[in-house]
Formats: structure tokens, sequence, C-alpha cells
């Protein structure tokens, strides 16, 4: 029986496991498996949460004096139907994870099914990140609009959103609760995400950001923003907050809505965003993602690029780099042979055959490469001052070097030619 047809024991069992969920939080334990399963009933007809297989305990001053404390779990498990966005993200949890494990089963109590339905775990996992629940006409009516806002308020998809269990017990009692109008709707959230990428190429990144901010403060998890979010964090030199953005996507990337990046795009981003950071790590992540995606040239390519990196901070140690220079070789010419004329693909290519001391081919296609390329390619011509460094050729690299100089830009990326040429020179005394 329905609590909007009468049943004021189904609220009041409602009313005993939020009770249970306060004294656990009180001693410092997070549940993080709230399901029908986990609450006994005796024949008393009294509620009592059990069933602590998987929760976690924090100190007790912590969680009391910050009900908002966010703990980071190293595997997150629980019951899918009944888990919480951030669960299904590998975020953070907190007392609001088991706000939204309440909300599931109260919905539940009150309605007589689960907030969502799918027919594979994927669609079930999309509709906790991203869809809204729904009440029928004759359920408006029947059920209480305090009841419906508070069920709507504990399924919030972002976790800063979602009542604490003392608002709850406050609501219960007083049969009131005041919602707060929240942009989670799948459709208008879609919407937004357009807007924003069309501030963002109309040279507007500063109110794309608002825009997707906007959203992510009511869906953290929406795959679509924070994607694009990274892009433009990465693009503004925020690079930090670019690797942290899209290692949370990775995160997301199997369980995202319709016309939202693909995993596939997620790897290539991190790998790029990690480049210029920590060019191991993005060596790493290419390496994993190849597994999946062994046929995409982007993936290629970043791979190639991240062997670069790393064969040039061997050579700075003073280590053998020649075998990362010349894995990365295999990948850019598996790559080039899918996008034979993209410039940067051909850039990466060059610098390794010079890496791996490959020169004869080196020197013929650094010099057909900055015919095709022209003067504006400043990796080009960075990669021809080393190679008029290596043939001897100093005035030549000299004269580069000096043109290259006199655009402030440049001038930090000539660090380790004006470096080289001066050792050359101080070798030929």
């Amino acid at each position: 029986m329905q609590v909007g047809c009468g049943s004021k024991e189904r609220l009041l069992l409602a009313e005993q496991i939020l009770r249970g969920l306060q004294h656990i939080h009180a001693n410092g334990i997070l549940h993080l498996d709230l399901k029908p399963d986990n609450v006994l009933i005796s024949t008393e007809q009294r509620a009592a949460v059990s069933d602590f297989g998987i929760s976690h305990l924090v100190a007790k001053a912590d969680l009391q004096g910050n009900p908002t404390l966010r703990v980071s779990l190293p595997n997150i498990s629980g019951t899918l139907l009944y888990m919480a966005p951030e669960q299904l993200a590998h975020a953070d949890v907190s007392v609001k994870t088991d706000v939204f494990s309440f909300g599931v089963l109260l919905y539940e109590i009150v309605v007589g099914r689960l907030p969502w339905s799918g027919d594979t775990v994927q669609e079930y996992a999309r509709c906790i990140l991203y869809a809204r629940e729904r009440f029928t006409l004759k359920e408006r009516i029947s059920i209480p609009s305090w009841l419906r806002h508070a069920i709507s308020a504990c399924l919030a998809k972002s976790p800063s959103a979602r009542p604490t269990v003392d608002s709850l017990l406050e609501a219960f009692a007083s049969k009131g609760f005041q919602q707060t109008a929240a942009l989670s709707d799948e459709d208008l959230a879609v919407r937004e995400v357009n807007r924003a990428s069309v501030l963002a190429q109309a040279g507007k990144p500063e109110e794309a950001v608002q825009v997707l901010d906007s959203i992510l403060r009511a869906n953290p998890w929406n795959l679509a923003a924070r994607t694009n979010l990274a892009e433009l964090m990465f693009s503004a030199g925020r690079v930090d907050e670019a690797i942290a953005s899209a290692r949370l996507s990775l995160q997301l990337a199997p369980w995202g809505s319709s016309g939202a990046p693909s995993m596939e795009v997620v790897y290539v981003n991190l790998s790029l965003y990690l480049m210029t950071k920590d060019p191991r790590e993005a060596y790493r992540v290419t390496s994993h993602a190849l597994e999946r995606y062994p046929h995409n040239w982007e993936l290629m390519h970043n791979h190639a690029e991240a062997c670069r990196l790393v064969a040039i901070e061997c050579m700075d140690f003073g280590k053998n780099g020649k075998p990362s220079a010349q894995e990365g070789l295999g990948f850019a010419e598996r790559a080039l042979s899918v996008r034979p004329n993209d410039l940067p693909l051909r850039v990466t290519y060059a610098g390794l055959l010079r890496l791996s001391g490959q020169r004869e081919k080196f020197i013929p296609y650094i010099n057909q490469l900055l015919r095709d390329a022209g003067s504006h390619s400043v990796a080009t011509r960075l990669l021809f001052v080393d190679a008029l460094i290596d043939e001897g050729e100093l005035t030549r690299a000299k004269a580069q070097i000096d043109e290259l100089s006199a655009f402030d830009e440049f001038a930090g990326l000539l660090v380790g030619q004006k470096q080289r040429l001066a050792r050359q020179q101080a070798a030929d005394g």
C-alpha cells in the first residue's frame, strides 16, 4: 500500500530508518549500502538499519563537526539500484551518499517501485547519473507535496544539494519541506552544454565556464559538461584542473548519456593534458588506452609524443633514451598510415627520428617538413635548429634562434636549443 493511499505505517518505518542513519552517522559510520535487504522489521513493526559489510568508519568528531565531510575510498562497492552517483563515479563519499540511498528507498516505500528503470546495468547507471525521478499525475495528487519534494531533494545529483538527515527528520515531524530548484533536468542540461560550446567557439570562454559551472553545481557527474570544462581549463593554462576534471570524466565515461563524449575521447584528452605535466603518466595512460582502442590514431600520436618526451627526459639525465624513441617511432608510423598529412604528428615523427639516431632519415624529412609547413610552424623550426646543430651548422642555427627570440611568446621554448648551441660552440673552441 502506498503512503498516499493512507499507509501511515510505511511512513513511520521510513522515519525509523532515518533515525537509524542519524545514529550510525553520530557514531562516525557511513553505511554506503542502504537498501530494503539491509533494513530489519521487527514483529512490532519497528525498523532497524543492518548489515555494515561495506560501511566505512570515520572519526566521530570529524563526522559530527562536519556533516559534509567527504571520504576517499580505494574501492567502493554497493548495490547498483540504490547507489549514489558519486559511488558510480568512484568519487568521494559522505553522509549525503547515504541520504541518496535513503531517497531511493523512500521513493520505493511511497510509490511502490524504483525511481528509474533500465534493461541493462549501463541504462540504469545512466539514469542514476542523469535522469530525474518521475511521479505520475495520480501520484502527484495522492502523495503530499512535502514528501515528493523531500524525495526529490534526497535524489539530487549533487551531494551538496541533498538535505541532511536532521532536516529530513524535521520534515517528517512537521510534514513540510522546502525544495530548492536546481538545474538537474537532463534535457535542460544538454541545451546548456550546447550553449556553452557556442560561447566557447564565439571567443567567450569565461561565459562558457560560468554556464558549465552552473550545470556541474547541479550535477557534478554530467560527462559532457565536465569534458568541455576540462578542455576550456587546458586552453586557459589551468592544466591541473583540466587533468582532475578529465580523470573524473574517465570514471563517468562508461555511463555517458546519449551525445556525451566516449571513453576513447576522454582518454585522448587526458593523455594530452598529462603530456605537459607528467609524460611518464601520459605514457601509462596511452598504453592502457591502446589496449582497448588499438586503432585510434590520436592515441597512437599521443603515445608517440609521450615516448618522445620520455626519451628527452632520459637523455637530460644522462640515460639512454633511444628505446623510448624507437617505441614511439613505431606508433608514429602507424598513426601516419592513417593521417599522413597531420602536421603535429609529422613533427612528433621527425623528433623521434632524431632521438632514435636515424640521421639519414631525419635531415631530409625535416627539410621537407619545413617546406610543407612554412615558417609559421614553430615546432618544425625548433626541430630544424636541432638539425642544424647536429650537422655543425652553428651559424645558421644561431640565426634561426635569434629570429625566433624576437617573439616573446617563443623565447621560453628556445632554452634547450640555446644551451645545446652554447655547448657545441664551446666544444668547437
